[in-house]
């Protein structure tokens, strides 16, 4: 049977992590366990409807950069599907260690937002980052954040209630959330990776268009589990149109896309924006409103692979 996410939670992430590169160098690979078995084909890569989909060939291009480190969120950690490191490391790319985790947010990986049973604070991922680079001093740090920032409960801010006789959309707010406070978020975190390794590059990929479908990760009938995280959200606001939500939705990461593109404008030295919006089908590449398809992963990995080849030349 195909993996099942529904299925994810008899096994540790470490396990899953394992299982899903060996899949990658196999045709086929079986994992038993608790009673349960999954089985991956290494053609789930491409849609079913393909006609004849082509297999990625295993390759060696990303050795050339030697170890790479990278932090970010479920783009980067992605358990139920094949993600972007997942074909990078089909493609030779080398990690010293990734810390992503699904579901992390840029504000909690660079200033840290987690805290233990007695208030006690607990420090930012990006300290064990910086740390690492210090040592390793790789040529990249690939990094993936931002989108937990603004979906989910998080989008609830971007509006007001449309039967209020307010402007829905909080356009001036969205505006400054993202162009103000994430591109500080993300000119801190250049300045911090400088001082630790000024020879690295942060390598960091925007989102493409991504239609509020209202489809979650897990969907049997009425039940939704992890998500959705946009169209529920819309929905609550009275916001109901379909093509208003899409143009919300697509302005949002319009926004998001540009801001990177200045964070790349005043940190031209350590800073690589890599631009999705090209590369990602808004009508046929999602699984869901957050995840790609394991065909647009491959997709949107190749696009990095190209930025990244760059720094080895």
């Amino acid at each position: 049977m195909p993996l099942n996410p529904g299925d994810l939670n008899d096994y540790s992430p470490e396990r899953i992590q394992a299982f899903k590169q060996q899949a990658l160098l196999n045709e086929r690979y079986t994992i038993s366990g608790q009673g349960n078995q999954l089985e991956i084909d290494r053609k789930d890569w491409a849609p079913r409807d393909w006609p004849d989909p082509q297999l990625p060939s295993i390759t060696t291009e990303g050795a050339s950069l030697g170890p790479l480190i990278a932090e970010g969120d479920s783009w980067f950690d992605y358990l139920p599907g094949i993600d972007i490191l997942d074909h990078l490391r089909y493609r030779g790319y080398a990690f010293d260690v990734s810390y992503a985790r699904a579901g992390d947010t840029l504000e909690n990986m660079i200033y840290g937002t987690k805290h233990d049973r007695d208030y006690n604070r607990l420090p930012p991922t990006l300290d064990a980052v910086l740390t690492r680079l210090s040592q390793v001093k790789p040529k990249a740090l690939l990094f993936s954040g931002g989108g937990n920032d603004v979906a989910g409960e998080e989008f609830t801010r971007y509006f007001n209630h449309s039967h209020s006789g307010l402007k829905a959309f909080r356009d001036s707010f969205a505006e400054f959330e993202i162009g103000i406070v994430f591109k500080k978020y993300l000119d801190d975190l250049c300045a911090k990776v400088r001082q630790a390794s000024p020879s690295t590059v942060i390598v960091m990929h925007g989102y493409g268009h991504t239609p509020p479908t209202g489809k979650a990760v897990i969907n049997a009938g009425d039940f939704r589990f992890i998500g959705p995280w946009l169209r529920n959200v819309l929905t609550s606001k009275g916001i109901t149109d379909t093509q208003e939500q899409r143009s919300i939705v697509f302005y949002v990461i319009d926004l998001y896309n540009e801001m990177l593109k200045a964070v790349q404008r005043d940190n031209s030295d350590n800073f690589r924006f890599v631009d999705l919006r090209q590369v990602i089908n808004p009508d046929s590449d999602w699984a869901n409103e957050l995840h790609l398809t394991n065909a647009a992963f491959y997709a949107a990995a190749s696009r990095i692979h190209d930025e990244l080849q760059l720094l080895a030349q």
